[in-house]
C-alpha cells in the first residue's frame, strides 16, 4: 500500500496519501477533509509532472501537444513491447495461450508504432509551418530525445 507523508514547513503531518487495492488514491488532511483521487486522475497528474519539461518550453502550444503525444506513445510502445517480451519468457502458459496473447500485444505494437509514425509526421509539418528559430528547433530535439 502506497502511503507517503506530506509535511507542513515546520515538519507536523499536514496530510497522508493511501492508495487503495483499486488504485485510487485517498488523501486525508489533519483537518479530517478526505479526497479519493482516481487512478485516471493520479497518472493524470503524474503525466503532467512528467511533461513540465514541454509546458515550461517556448514553443508553439501544437508542438508543445504533438510533444506530449510522441513521448506518451512512445511510453506505451515500450510497455507493450516489454510485455511481449515478458510473455514470450513465460513458461507457465501453453503455446497456444502463448501465440494467442502474442498475437494481441503484437497487433497493439504495430498500431502504436503507426500513431507513432503519424504523430511525428504531424510534428514534422507543425515545425515546418511554424517557422521555428533555431534555438526551438534544438528545443524540439531536446525535448524528443
Amino acid at each position: 500500500m502506497y502511503t507517503p507523508r506530506i509535511t507542513d514547513r515546520h515538519g507536523a503531518a499536514a496530510a497522508q496519501a493511501q492508495a487503495d487495492d483499486t488504485g485510487t488514491e485517498r488523501q486525508e488532511s489533519a483537518a479530517g477533509v478526505v479526497l479519493h483521487i482516481s487512478p485516471a486522475g493520479t497518472r493524470q497528474a503524474r503525466a503532467s509532472q512528467k511533461n513540465q519539461d514541454i509546458d515550461d518550453s517556448d514553443l508553439p502550444d501544437t508542438i508543445k501537444d504533438l510533444l506530449k503525444m510522441i513521448r506518451e506513445l512512445k511510453a506505451q510502445l515500450q510497455e507493450r513491447t516489454q510485455a511481449l517480451q515478458r510473455l514470450m519468457a513465460d513458461t507457465s502458459l501453453s503455446d497456444e495461450e502463448r501465440s494467442q496473447q502474442a498475437q494481441q500485444l503484437q497487433a497493439e505494437v504495430t498500431t502504436l508504432s503507426g500513431a507513432l509514425a503519424t504523430a511525428m509526421g504531424q510534428l514534422t509539418k507543425a515545425i515546418k509551418e511554424a517557422n521555428l528559430s533555431d534555438a526551438q528547433a534544438g528545443e524540439v530535439a531536446k525535448l524528443l530525445a
